[in-house]
């Protein structure tokens, strides 16, 4: 499964995106340095969740934190 990660910087009203695409089976998410996608949150956990694909292109959130993780919300 392939997972487009797409960073927006803007400054002095530009606005510039980087894309890094990963070609995996999961996507790490957390604020530990060892995830796929870093967020520099303290309210983020070191592991916070993992996106799950599977090969019909459909995917799971599973948390890795006991607060659980929301979507869309």
């Amino acid at each position: 499964m392939k997972f487009l990660i797409r960073r927006v910087q803007g400054q002095s009203g530009a606005v510039t995106f980087v894309d890094r695409l990963i070609e995996a089976t999961s996507l790490r998410i957390g604020r530990g340095t060892g995830q796929d996608l870093e967020i520099a949150d303290p309210r983020v956990a070191l592991e916070h969740a993992e996106v799950l694909g599977d090969e019909d292109g459909r995917y799971r959130i599973e948390a890795r934190t006991a607060s659980g993780v929301w979507v869309n919300g």
